[in-house]
């Protein structure tokens, strides 16, 4: 159930549906939240303005962010005449440690007008992103010249660096079995290096559809923080044909593991 930052704070104690609010978090200006497996997540809200990344509207409309028995779900819509992003961001799972979620959605076949990022962040220097989408050469030709065709990428910020991201040129293609368009995911942030594992659910040989392994620890590390995301890379493109459904996926599992526990 959406509850709102005021009503978190008065009836904390009687909230039966889990949510809560921690005094004094750096995110108490998102007032929308959601709790799932006892993690809570701010929905981010940037009240009409254009924000980052690629200067999207972020809302905490219903339509855009809510939650049901499959999980929370996040979409991008559009809604008189503007397009609004989604973006969720956990207030007590955070630093060092094992990050593993499982998401529903056609993340194998995300437009390439749209973003679907799961990702750590601290800063835009520090932040470590797995982004579905779809690219060509072309796109980032410039800058990273390295990076070929793909429907996926791992990404370190800064994301220019030699070594600091790859998009594999196998494409992703989901399995729609009795679990298809179900993906599991583990990120480890260690000190020493960055480990990333995705499995498609759909598959029943348990085996991981995509690794990345990054060499270095994050300088922030202990200061990122899980956020789900769903944003317009292109919107003039999107303006051009339109949305005709929204676009959606859901954060349906999650759990955190602080790095002195594993």
């Amino acid at each position: 159930m959406k509850e709102t930052f005021r009503r978190c704070v008065l009836l904390s104690i009687l909230c039966l549906t889990g949510c809560k609010h921690l005094k004094g978090d750096e995110f108490s200006h998102y007032k929308t939240r959601y709790e799932l497996n006892n993690y809570t997540f701010a929905v981010k809200d940037s009240q009409g303005e254009r924000v980052g990344p690629r200067l999207n509207v972020f809302s905490d409309d219903e339509d855009v962010v809510f939650q049901n028995k499959e999980g929370i779900h996040l979409q991008l819509i559009e809604k008189n005449n503007q397009f609004l992003a989604a973006e969720i961001i956990s207030i007590d799972a955070k630093g060092l440690g094992r990050y593993e979620f499982v998401l529903e959605g056609d993340i194998d076949q995300i437009p390439a007008e749209v973003i679907v990022s799961p990702f750590l962040y601290a800063d835009d220097e520090n932040e470590v992103d797995i982004e579905f989408s779809s690219w060509n050469e072309e796109d980032n030709a410039d800058e990273s010249p390295w990076l070929k065709e793909g429907n996926y990428q791992f990404v370190v910020q800064p994301y220019y660096k030699r070594g600091n991201s790859n998009r594999p040129t196998e494409k992703l293609d989901l399995n729609r079995g009795e679990k298809g368009g179900m993906t599991r995911y583990r990120i480890d942030n260690f000190a020493d290096k960055v480990r990333i594992e995705i499995y498609d659910m759909g598959n029943s040989n348990h085996k991981p559809l995509a690794t990345w392994e990054y060499p270095h620890g994050v300088a922030k590390g202990d200061e990122m923080r899980f956020r789900l995301n769903i944003y317009l890379r292109d919107e003039e493109a999107i303006q051009s044909k339109g949305l005709s459904e929204p676009i959606s996926i859901i954060l349906r599992d999650f759990k955190f593991t602080k790095l002195k526990d594993l």
